[in-house]
């Protein structure tokens, strides 16, 4: 197992894990054609960050069956999407601190069969000899996923939905557009489930991310 995860940290790129809290009623998949709108009356179409998470969730939305209505009439789903990025806090995260000499060494100048100066192993120049703590920003962002029957949501945007999500993750950004993919990549297994509490971890360069995002038009076929 450690090949494998250690060669995803070095070649999978940026990756997010997400906490998943997924409800559901029994019908919650009787209505897919949806639309989308913001929890905050606040929040106007135009606003960026809304489009951002809109697309994203749309498209995950997409791959899980839903179809996006052409106007607000054709739907029988209204999806409300909310967000929040806290303020920015400071972790400690250590970094060196190698117990001990290294496991092994180079060669001395001028021991028999080795160069004249000797050799270096990686390992002999102490990396991290010194561990230290250093601090780094993070933000807490959440976003909360409702799907409302249409007609209850026009009596009263406060209906109770046939399926919800809350999903929170941390990072070094704030900038809604750059994570929002990642959040709703690894909730689209989950969407309108009831999963109860799960975690996700994707990467950039895993196909829900590159679909979600728009780099690719589609989710492969699943191989048999």
């Amino acid at each position: 197992m450690f090949l494998p995860i250690f060669a995803c940290i070095i070649g999978c790129g940026l990756q997010v894990s997400t906490a998943i809290e997924a409800q559901a009623q029994p019908n919650a998949r009787s209505e897919t054609r949806f639309t989308l709108a913001a929890s905050d009356p606040n929040v106007t179409p135009r606003n960026p960050d809304f489009i951002a998470l809109g697309k994203a969730v749309a498209r995950a939305l997409a791959a899980q069956g839903f179809e996006q209505a052409r106007s607000a009439d054709d739907a029988d789903l209204v999806v409300v999407v909310d967000w929040m990025v806290s303020d920015p806090k400071v972790v400690a995260r250590h970094a060196g601190g190698d117990v001990g000499g290294p496991a092994v060494t180079g060669s001395a100048p001028g021991r028999a069969g080795m160069p004249v100066g000797g050799t270096n192993n990686p390992g002999s120049f102490g990396f991290g000899a010194e561990g230290q703590d250093r601090g780094e920003l993070v933000y807490t962002r959440v976003v909360t996923l409702k799907g409302v029957d249409r007609s209850a949501y026009r009596a009263d945007p406060q209906a109770k939905p046939l399926w919800e999500m809350k999903l929170t993750s941390e990072g070094d950004t704030d900038d809604v557009p750059s994570f929002a993919p990642f959040m709703a990549a690894a909730a689209m297994p989950y969407l309108a489930t009831n999963a109860g509490k799960v975690r996700n971890r994707v990467a950039q360069t895993e196909d829900p991310v590159k679909y979600v995002r728009g780099d690719i038009p589609a989710m492969p076929a699943k191989r048999p």
